[in-house]
């Protein structure tokens, strides 16, 4: 008897989007990276470059974009990123 599998799309979150919404309203890379006490540097290489922020400093920026935005959490972009296979 074989087990049965079943594929759930992968979801991640866009944070080209979540620096671009930001943006709209006025924040800047710069200003974005005071906020958050990190270097410009590395905001610019979450938008720019596809980089990942480190799960902490990917949790103070979702905790900034809900504050600006005035979104919840279950509320920020996403991107699909493949399938996970489930047993």
């Amino acid at each position: 008897m074989t087990a049965r599998h079943r594929f759930r799309p992968r979801v991640r979150v866009d944070w080209f989007r979540v620096l671009a919404d930001l943006q709209h309203l006025g924040l800047t890379n710069l200003d974005v990276s005071q906020r958050l006490n990190i270097p410009n540097r590395t905001v610019g290489g979450w938008k720019n470059e596809g980089a990942e922020p480190r799960h902490s400093d990917g949790e103070a920026l979702l905790a900034l974009w809900r504050e600006v935005t005035g979104k919840t959490r279950d509320g920020h972009p996403t991107q699909m990123a493949g399938f996970r296979r489930f047993t």
